[in-house]
This record gives C-alpha cells, sequence and structure tokens, in this order.
C-alpha cells in the first residue's frame, strides 16, 4: 500500500476510534466495573519525588520471597500506552507467572498514567463506562496530574521503582525486564548515569533510532499528528474497546505496527485492547513523534540525547527483536545493541531465519502463539545466567 493509501486509511481508522470513545465502550456494551484476568499476589505502592504514587503487582512464591535467597528480584515494565496487565494478560500468556514458576520474585510495574497508578482524573471520568476493578482510588484532579512525558518516567518513575523493590526485599540489585519504551527508558536511564541498583538489562522490541525514512505508517502517524491528538483528548481506552468487535475488518494502526497477523490469536488481542491499553498524554506522543522525525530518542526540549548517551551503559544485557517488528524494526534494535557499551551482551532476533515458526511482529515477542515455547525459554535462560547476587551485600540490612 502507497503512502497516501496508508494515510487514508490511517485516518479513518483514527476517527472510528474516536467515534468509538465518544460512545464510552463503543459497541461492547455498558460493564460498570471490569476485573482483569491476571492475579497477582498482591499490590504496593511507592511515591515518586514528583508526587505520583506508582503501582507494583508482586508475584512472589515460596522462597524466592526470602531475604536470603541469592537472586536479584526481576522489574517488568510494560511498553507505551499499556499498563502491566501486558505481562500477566491471562492464563495462557502470562510472562510474569512463568518467571514466579521458576522462583523469581517479580514486580510488575504500572507507569504513572497507567494500571492502578495516578493517573488523571479526566482518564477516570472519560473511561466511567469501562471502569477497571480498583482504580477509581488512583485518580488525582491536580492540575500537576493532567500531562508528563518520557523524561518523567526516567527522572521519577525508574528511581522510585528501584528504590522501593530493593528496600522491601532486602535486595541491592534487580533485574529490569521492558518492552518497548520501558526499555527505551531503561536506555536512558542508565545512560544518564549508571545505577547499581540494576544488575541486569533485558530489552524486548526496545529501539533508540528510528531508520530514516520512517516506514509508511509511522510517516502517517507523524503527517496525522494533530488527528492523534484529537483523539487522545476524545477518549483512547474506551475506544479501543469500541474497535475490538469490529478489529478483524478495519485497518487500524496497531495491526501493521504491533503484531504480526499471523502470530497472534485474536482473543489475545481482544485481551489486549480490552484490559492492557491506556490513555495517552500529548507530552509522551511529542516525545514518540519527534523521535520518528529526526530518528533519534531525546529529551522533550531537546536538550538530552539518549540515543547516544546509551554508550554509557556496561551492565548485562539481553537485547530482543521480532523479525516483522514495524514500530522496533530489527535495524533499530541491533543499533541499540551495537551502540550500549556493554561488554557480556547478547541480540537475540525471534523468526524463521532463526528457527521459529513465525517471524515475529512487537508484542508477539511476549504474546505471540508460540512465545511461550520459543522466547520465554531464551529469557529464562539468559535471565538464570545473570541473577545471582554477590556473596558480599546480599542484604540491605
Amino acid at each position: 500500500m502507497n503512502s497516501f493509501l496508508y494515510r487514508i486509511a490511517f485516518s479513518i481508522s483514527l476517527l472510528w476510534l474516536s467515534l468509538s470513545g465518544l460512545c464510552g465502550c463503543g459497541f461492547m456494551g455498558i460493564e460498570l466495573i471490569k476485573d482483569y484476568p491476571g492475579k497477582s499476589d498482591e499490590i504496593h505502592y511507592c511515591k515518586t519525588k514528583d508526587g505520583w504514587r506508582l503501582a507494583l503487582s508482586h508475584y512472589c512464591k515460596g522462597k524466592a520471597c526470602s531475604p536470603n535467597i541469592k537472586k536479584a528480584p526481576i522489574i517488568l515494565c510494560h511498553g507505551l500506552g499499556y499498563n502491566h496487565h501486558f505481562w500477566d494478560l491471562d492464563d495462557s500468556v502470562n510472562f510474569a507467572r512463568t518467571l514466579a514458576q521458576k522462583d523469581y520474585d517479580v514486580w510488575l510495574l504500572s507507569l504513572r498514567g497507567a494500571g492502578l497508578s495516578t493517573k488523571p482524573g479526566i482518564s477516570i471520568l472519560k473511561n466511567l463506562t469501562d471502569m477497571r476493578k480498583g482504580e477509581l482510588k488512583s485518580a488525582s484532579f491536580a492540575p500537576s496530574k493532567l500531562n508528563w512525558n518520557i523524561d518523567d518516567y526516567i527522572q521519577y518513575d525508574i528511581p522510585a521503582a528501584l528504590d522501593y523493590v530493593t528496600s522491601y526485599t532486602k535486595k541491592p540489585r534487580v533485574i529490569w525486564i521492558g518492552h518497548s519504551l520501558g526499555g527505551m527508558i531503561m536506555y536512558g536511564y542508565l545512560g544518564l548515569k549508571p545505577d547499581p541498583k540494576v544488575q541486569a538489562l533485558v530489552t524486548l522490541g526496545s529501539p533508540l533510532i528510528i531508520p530514516q525514512p520512517p516506514n509508511n505508517i509511522l510517516q502517517a502517524f507523524a503527517k496525522n499528528n494533530l488527528l492523534f491528538k484529537t483523539l487522545l483528548i476524545v477518549n483512547t481506552r474506551s475506544g479501543a474497546t469500541g474497535i475490538a468487535p469490529f478489529y478483524e475488518y478495519l485497518i487500524t494502526p496497531d495491526k501493521v505496527l504491533f503484531y504480526n497477523q499471523r502470530n497472534m490469536d485474536s482473543e489475545t488481542i481482544g485481551k489486549v485492547l480490552e484490559f492492557v491499553v491506556e490513555d495517552l498524554p500529548i507530552g509522551v506522543v511529542n516525545q514518540i513523534i519527534d523521535m520518528v522525525r529526526t530518528g533519534t530518542f531525546r529529551s522533550i526540549d531537546g536538550t538530552i540525547n539518549y540515543t547516544e548517551l546509551a554508550s554509557n551503559i556496561t551492565i548485562p544485557a539481553l537485547v530482543c527483536c521480532g523479525k516483522a517488528d514495524n514500530l522496533a524494526p530489527p535495524e533499530s534494535v541491533r543499533f541499540a545493541y551495537h551502540t550500549i557499551g556493554s561488554e557480556d551482551k547478547t541480540f537475540k532476533m525471534f523468526g524463521t531465519a532463526n528457527g521459529h515458526k513465525n517471524d515475529y511482529g512487537h508484542n508477539d515477542l511476549i504474546l505471540g502463539k508460540f512465545a511461550k515455547k520459543e522466547v520465554y525459554p531464551e529469557i529464562l535462560r539468559w535471565v538464570k545466567g545473570h541473577c545471582a547476587l554477590n556473596e558480599k551485600n546480599i542484604s540491605l540490612e
């Protein structure tokens, strides 16, 4: 499809999403309180230095919870416009539970504005007919909670989560596993300065550049940014729920950017639309659009080049991508692998050329049909080799 047709299809799908959002929960019917399919053991909360409350869902079984166990706890961080349930979507697609069953102490972070973390009151009001269990308590009507950007994740959310988990578990270091933006922000954080609390890093579909010129769908995203921002003001989350019944008939951006359709179950995609999608702030969108246009990952004011600073990263890293990922194409993720300064680093691409059943897209790396058999074991194998805490300084007590 040429660029012009992409722009037309993109515009129509955005308008449909906007109209669905205006209808509350679209054509799904009114469901006042939704309970999530994933069930963690407990919910914890921590405060950022700028006054946001972040939710951390905790998966921990048996000996993994002991302060004497010599394994680093793991923090899982979701990507753009999602919440922590990306990692524990249901019984069949649940990376968090897979880690916990292997005796890891697992923490699922919801960044500001997502899940049960603080989010703008206006977002709660817009989704009253699409309410999720427990999130009403997260609403804030303070003007300072209306908007934020990626720099806030880096400067405030990451250190708050690291401080809380290391303090609670009495372990000096953690392993950070981030999908998409969840990995990018750790690149930015560690690029600015090393933090001894981070022992190792796993990224999944996390680019440091956008190859120029961008692919057609990303170009359409940038050129239609005013329409996209208008959609954000109306409603994103209920709009996503609204298009779920018609998903297979629409040309939606996420079909191209987030999935290889041959590698995903429609039921899984439906649950993502229903439980994982969150409203997006303009500040975050502006930074993503800037990255699409310039090819570089930068701060909101353009003064910090996170792409260049990634060379400062020296901790062990596993960098993963999908061969069919149009949002974080292999060359952009491979660039991250080559840029980071770690001596102990591994690159994994998931696709038929490397013996996998399908070429993986963006979300397929965790949610794909065969991810549990093909991707999870690769991550587990690498984490097993990098999770041991030194004999010294096992406990913070």
